[in-house]
C-alpha cells in the first residue's frame, strides 16, 4: 500500500486527475444511490473551482481587450451590429 501511496506522489499531476476522474467514475457505476451522502463534497469542489476559474477568465478577457488598439478593436465587433435572419436551422441564429 506505502509502495502505491509513494508512485502517486510521483506520478504527474495529469495522471492523478484522470486517477480521480475514473475513481469518481467508478464510485457512481458501483455504488449509484448509496454515495449520494458525498454529495457535498462534489458541490463544494464546483463552487471552489467557479471561484477560482470565474475570476480568471474574466481577467484574461479585460486584459486581452484593453491591449487592443482601434482598428482592431472594431473588427470583431461589426458583425454584431448587422441585422440577424433565420436560418433552416430551428436553432441556430447567424
Amino acid at each position: 500500500m506505502e509502495n502505491i501511496i509513494n508512485h502517486l506522489k510521483r506520478s504527474s499531476l495529469s495522471l492523478r486527475i484522470i486517477i480521480g476522474l475514473l475513481l469518481g467514475i467508478l464510485t457512481g457505476l458501483f455504488l449509484g444511490d448509496r454515495a449520494a451522502h458525498l454529495q457535498w463534497i462534489a458541490d463544494a469542489w464546483i463552487r471552489l473551482m467557479q471561484m477560482t476559474v470565474l475570476p480568471y477568465v474574466m481577467m484574461s478577457l479585460i486584459v486581452g481587450l484593453g491591449q487592443m488598439n482601434a482598428p482592431l478593436a472594431r473588427k470583431p465587433a461589426w458583425p454584431a451590429t448587422l441585422p440577424r435572419r433565420r436560418s433552416r436551422c430551428r436553432f441556430c441564429w447567424i
